[in-house]
């Protein structure tokens, strides 16, 4: 009659009880002195995919080659004694990539117990994992990819809005302190033409006194967004105050500034803010960066050269 043991070990002695209380998939194999199958556990049943009467005529290197593993090797055991074994083509050639780390316990007379835990799968099932894990690895990337990326933009609206008036939409005073500082530099260093505009409205409290703080923040926007409009790339446009403006011209002679100027002055006439009926002008001071300049007097010529505007009667452009 074939034996079977369903995983019940608890009443093996205490060595192999030890062992299986270690590995949680083993395969289970009593032999008797000659080395035959006379009894094996469920897993071992159906690793072979053998019929339990087939499987009891076997002798043990019909099951499993690779080191020796006669009779006159195993009655030396005292104890137990651990091989590395592969299951034989005879068993299922689906299995012929399947190794074990077999320990072979002692029962004296009684013959052998074998135990063995698999440490290789089927050429196939590690093909299957290797990919599954690499697919797993490819979503995690994308994942990680996507976090980076959201991460990044954020980081970049955080930067833009630290840098941005809220409300005109140029750049704040802090960022034109350190583009300034940084432009006077470089164009110090390669003998490049610098101008820089300070402007500022014409009586802006009457504005704000006659129609409301919402109608003056409506012409701060407004000619905020006619400086985004004209200014060329590499230049920058800035609110460095409630309604003082600055406008840094990038490879721009005193001359070329002054057009510039002129034009905003003039279209700055022309500006439509609903609710507003009254003209808009600008007053507007400019100066070319020279060679001992650093920003301090860089823009202090700027604001002499707008105090001469105002002084001179306000909507026009002068140099310093």
């Amino acid at each position: 009659m074939v034996k079977m043991f369903e995983d019940l070990y608890s009443d093996l002695p205490y060595p192999i009880n030890c062992f299986l209380n270690q590995v949680s998939d083993y395969i289970i194999i009593n032999l008797d002195k000659k080395l035959n199958i006379i009894g094996f556990n469920k897993n071992f049943l159906d690793i072979t995919q053998l019929e339990k009467e087939e499987i009891i005529k076997l002798k043990l290197n019909e099951v499993f080659t690779g080191e020796t593993i006669g009779y006159s090797e195993l009655k030396k055991i005292k104890n137990y004694k651990r091989f590395e074994l592969s299951l034989t083509k005879k068993i299922s050639t689906s299995y012929s990539y399947l190794n074990f780390t077999c320990y072979i316990f002692s029962l004296k007379e009684n013959g052998f117990y074998l135990f063995g835990q698999k440490n290789n799968l089927k050429q196939e099932d590690v093909i299957n994992k290797i990919s599954k894990l690499n697919n797993q690895l490819s979503n995690a990337t994308r994942e990680l990819n996507k976090k980076n990326f959201h991460l990044q933009e954020a980081n970049k609206k955080i930067k833009e809005l630290a840098r941005t008036d809220e409300l005109t939409g140029l750049s704040n005073y802090r960022h034109f302190i350190e583009y300034t500082d940084r432009v006077i530099s470089y164009s110090q260093r390669h003998l490049f033409p610098l101008s820089l505009i300070i402007c500022d409205f014409d009586k802006f409290k009457n504005i704000n006194d006659s129609y409301g703080h919402d109608v003056g923040d409506e012409v701060l926007k407004a000619f905020g967004q006619l400086l985004i409009a004209e200014s060329r790339k590499g230049d920058m446009a800035a609110r460095i105050g409630g309604e003082e403006f600055a406008i840094v011209l990038n490879g721009a002679s005193l001359e070329n500034g002054i057009n510039y100027a002129e034009r905003i002055r003039k279209k700055t006439v022309n500006l439509e803010v609903p609710s507003l009926s009254q003209k808009l002008t600008v007053s507007m001071g400019i100066t070319e960066l020279r060679n001992s300049d650093d920003y301090n007097t860089f823009f202090k010529r700027a604001d002499l050269a707008l105090y001469k505007a105002k002084e001179n009667g306000r909507n026009q452009v002068c140099s310093q």
